[in-house]
């Protein structure tokens, strides 16, 4: 079986995910009876090379100084012009190694790198994807890899302050608020800043796609949330009763989440619902 994609993954991530989406089809196609760990298709054989292992630790601590990587793949002098790897951060943050040739053993190539660890900002799970780039520059994703960094950082939780936010509404009428979130480890560690809604009997409001943490928006998309400047730490949404509302008094409560999963105090305002 061939897997020839031909995506470039610099545009990350939305083609990477097309890619990813190939690759589970893919796996569907071939089934469960073998296990190869982390190459897409082990039978992988484009044109004329064959993809025999990627490499990468599973865990990593921050007193190491490197993150080894490695990739070793058969016949690779008739059609390999370069293989890379792109480390992405828990905060979906991207960084991309080029693996030079190490050793040749035969036919096989081991293409290596090294990661500086402290290129790893955040404790958590890094994902690396591995490529190769043939001589027409098409590139071919051929494995992926994790491994969790243990950091020397203390998490702390983010916190939530200075919501701004009306006391009363009309039904039809749209309203923005906001809410201020930081994080001792850095803006990057905030994962999200979300609302819960309750409603006048103090039922948790859970939506038809069973969401009941909705979003906040730190993106600067005026036109869809109501935030106005991007990344300053101030998180804005946009909302409306609709004419079906029951009139009364619905409770939000306001709360951050970090990469680490720590939650931050809750911030909680009522809103009356009026006609």
């Amino acid at each position: 079986m061939e897997l020839k994609l031909g995506i470039s993954f610099r545009n990350y991530p939305h083609k990477i995910m097309k890619t990813l989406l190939l690759a589970f089809l893919l796996f569907l196609l071939v089934g469960c009876e073998k296990e190869y760990d982390n190459i897409i298709d082990p039978n992988i054989n484009i044109e004329a090379y064959q993809v025999l292992s990627v490499n990468s630790p599973e865990n990593v601590h921050f007193t190491e100084e490197n993150v080894p990587i490695s990739v070793e793949i058969n016949n690779w002098k008739t059609q390999i012009d370069s293989v890379w790897v792109s480390l992405i951060s828990p905060n979906n943050i991207e960084i991309t190694f080029p693996l030079e040739l190490s050793f040749e053993n035969g036919e096989v190539g081991n293409f290596i790198t090294e990661i500086p660890t402290d290129s790893l900002k955040i404790a958590g799970r890094y994902k690396l994807y591995f490529v190769v780039e043939d001589f027409q520059h098409e590139e071919v994703l051929i494995g992926i890899s994790y491994f969790d960094f243990i950091s020397d950082v203390v998490n702390t939780a983010p916190q939530v302050s200075n919501l701004v936010m009306p006391t009363q509404i009309q039904r039809n009428t749209a309203f923005t608020f906001t809410i201020e979130a930081e994080d001792s480890n850095g803006y990057s560690d905030i994962k999200l800043v979300f609302y819960r809604l309750y409603d006048i009997d103090g039922n948790l409001i859970v939506n038809s796609e069973n969401i009941s943490e909705y979003p906040l928006s730190d993106l600067g998309d005026t036109s869809e949330s109501g935030d106005v400047t991007a990344n300053d730490g101030i998180f804005t949404n946009k909302l409306m009763f609709p004419a079906t509302a029951v009139l009364g008094t619905y409770r939000f409560e306001f709360q951050a989440r970090d990469y680490s999963n720590a939650l931050s105090n809750v911030i909680s305002q009522n809103i009356e619902v009026v006609e």
